[in-house]
């Protein structure tokens, strides 16, 4: 099986991409899902190689499927393998793409609970610094910072040595840029040019999505109804009392009536195993007086 992947390293020349989409792309996702472990990272590449050469509309449909089932999958392996795409799509794609559809995913990665997505993510960080060149967005910047940061106090002892290596290989990149080689800017704006209209067409979906969270967001607020909440400044009901002048107070759910006896006269009967025996109870004079 592995030398049947090293071959369809050449199939993308061969097939148009609407074989590559229809027939290849399938079983390439499902490589990835649930095949060898020796054979995922593979896969990914392969399935990067295939994507690159599809239409601009397809390229995004395939995108939207890797984070859908890889990036939000419970399983843990499946977010590493998504991990490993992004790091195939920084060199097969521009950085403005990258930026656009993948960074934000992968930033959230840094909560991940698990030290195996954890440490996959700290070995994307040179990749994920190739991907800030050109950038104007200072926010994407100390994103990044602040991840890389986190990531070399993680509590896991391979997650620190996998970035602290990514970073010294960062620092020797950046080395480079700064005396003008290995910039990589002629070959990414190639990669823009031959995208087309692949980036707007990201941006268009993104609004998409979030116009469809909004949307649900209100639906399941119409559906729960407005929370009734009562004022901080309003008091608690209080035990009522009942009136010295003989009348009780209307009985409230939230508050206990006291149990005073009527000033009326009144007979209760009272079953007992020697037979029924009838009580009455007669006013006392201090209650027809009134207040003396």
């Amino acid at each position: 099986m592995a030398s049947l992947f090293t071959a369809m390293g050449s199939f993308p020349n061969y097939f148009p991409p609407t074989v590559l989409y229809d027939r290849f792309i399938p079983i390439l996702f499902a490589y990835v899902k649930s095949g060898a472990t020796s054979l995922r990272p593979r896969c990914c590449e392969l399935l990067v190689m295939f994507t690159v050469k599809l239409a601009p509309p397809a390229v995004v449909d395939v995108y939207t499927r890797v984070t859908n089932e890889l990036r939000r999958s419970v399983t843990c392996y499946h977010r590493a393998a998504y991990l490993k795409i992004f790091v195939f799509t920084v060199e097969k794609f521009s950085r403005k793409f990258v930026r656009e559809r993948c960074v934000e995913s992968v930033s959230e990665l840094v909560k991940d609970s698990t030290a195996v997505v954890r440490t996959e993510l700290a070995k994307a960080l040179l990749a994920w610094r190739q991907t800030l060149r050109g950038s104007n967005d200072q926010q994407l910047v100390e994103n990044y910072t602040t991840v890389s940061q986190k990531l070399l106090m993680d509590e896991d002892e391979l997650v620190r040595g996998a970035a602290r290596q990514s970073m010294d290989c960062v620092r020797t990149m950046e080395a480079d840029w700064s005396r003008g080689t290995r910039t990589g800017d002629a070959e990414d704006t190639l990669k823009e040019a031959q995208e087309g209209n692949l980036t707007d067409l990201v941006k268009d979906l993104k609004t998409n999505e979030r116009r469809h969270k909004l949307k649900e967001l209100l639906r399941d607020n119409e559906i729960d109804g407005p929370v009734r909440r009562i004022p901080s400044n309003q008091s608690k009901p209080s035990m009522l009392r009942v009136p010295t002048g003989g009348h009780a107070a209307p009985q409230s759910k939230y508050t206990p009536v006291s149990t005073s006896k009527s000033p009326q006269t009144s007979s209760t009967s009272v079953t007992s195993k020697y037979g029924p025996t009838t009580t009455t109870t007669t006013p006392s004079s201090r209650s027809k007086s009134g207040v003396t």
